[in-house]
């Protein structure tokens, strides 16, 4: 007859820390990401094909070259998506969109005038960062114009 010999107090002791630990790890991670998607604004940014045609746009927008980087701005070579700059400039009046958010090269821009392109006011005016080209009018879809 094989006699089984139960485990010291140490080790069940041991087994048990470890799956208290591996329990508190679990819970951290869940907070953890809970706290990032919280932080991130927790709306994703829309597809281009949520994107409903803008009216009276220019071809494109333009940069505003008399606006001077902010102070601490790097200036070094940027590799990857090209850089959404605020303000962008309608060249036919002078209208300023300032930048809410950017992904992958293309930016979110707020219309400061109500119904301006034919914006909502749960809308954003989505343009092609490189070239300032309007891709069109996309839902802010939980995510706020900061000051």
């Amino acid at each position: 007859m094989v006699q089984r010999l139960s485990p010291s107090p140490s080790v069940r002791g041991g087994r048990l820390r470890a799956a208290v630990l591996r329990a508190a790890v679990l819970r951290a991670a869940v907070l953890g990401a809970a706290v990032l998607g919280a932080a991130c604004g927790g709306a994703s940014f829309p597809s281009d094909s949520a994107a409903v045609a803008p009216s009276d746009v220019p071809a494109a927008f333009v940069r505003d070259t008399a606006a001077a980087p902010p102070a601490g701005a790097d200036t070094a070579v940027v590799t990857g998506p090209p850089l959404c700059h605020t303000p962008m400039i309608d060249p036919r009046d002078g209208t300023r969109l300032r930048l809410v958010e950017s992904l992958a090269g293309r930016g979110d821009y707020l219309v400061p005038m109500p119904n301006r392109y034919g914006a909502g006011p749960e809308q954003f005016l989505r343009l092609e960062c490189a070239s300032g080209r309007v891709i069109g009018l996309v839902p802010r879809a939980g995510r706020k114009a900061h000051p």
